[in-house]
């Protein structure tokens, strides 16, 4: 028996074309024709994918963050926290907060009413600034940008 949850894109590590053509096939007609084995994935994305390549369609089981004891309660006038990023070398937090303080500057120049301002209380605070790192923490900030490395993370639940 085998159970496959797949949460990285189909046949991503394999040298492109026979070894990937390869395993597609074996999924198709070894793997997945087997009543004993399971499958699923973490989002329709990579399902479509595996139908893609392998003519199977696999049930999407999205993941629960129940294991975090966390749920969602920000304060008022929370930050905006940014997550790691793996692929861009500049303090993303800082270049939006630069960008809110550009946007604070042009609504004022154009007269927008003070409560009607997109960059009121609008803060971003980086992941490695913070002393708790905990998910209810986390769970405190309005909202978090999330850059990331591959499109399968681009989900949204």
């Amino acid at each position: 028996r085998i159970f496959g949850y797949i949460g990285n894109p189909f046949g991503a590590y394999l040298l492109p074309g026979e070894p990937q053509e390869n395993f597609y096939k074996a999924f198709h007609e070894q793997l997945a024709n087997d009543a004993r084995n399971r499958f699923a994935c973490i989002s329709p994305y990579l399902s479509a994918l595996i139908y893609w390549h392998s003519g199977i369609r696999v049930p999407v089981v999205q993941p629960l963050g129940l294991y975090t004891g966390a749920s969602y309660q920000p304060k008022a006038f929370a930050q905006i926290l940014v997550t790691k990023s793996m692929f861009v070398p500049i303090d993303l937090a800082m270049v939006l907060n630069d960008f809110v303080a550009a946007l604070g500057r042009v609504e004022e120049k154009a007269f927008v009413p003070l409560k009607l301002r997109e960059s009121n209380h609008t803060f971003f605070v980086n992941l490695k600034q913070l002393q708790d790192r905990s998910w209810s923490n986390w769970a405190r900030h309005k909202a978090a940008v999330f850059l990331p490395y591959d499109p399968q993370q681009l989900v949204f639940y």
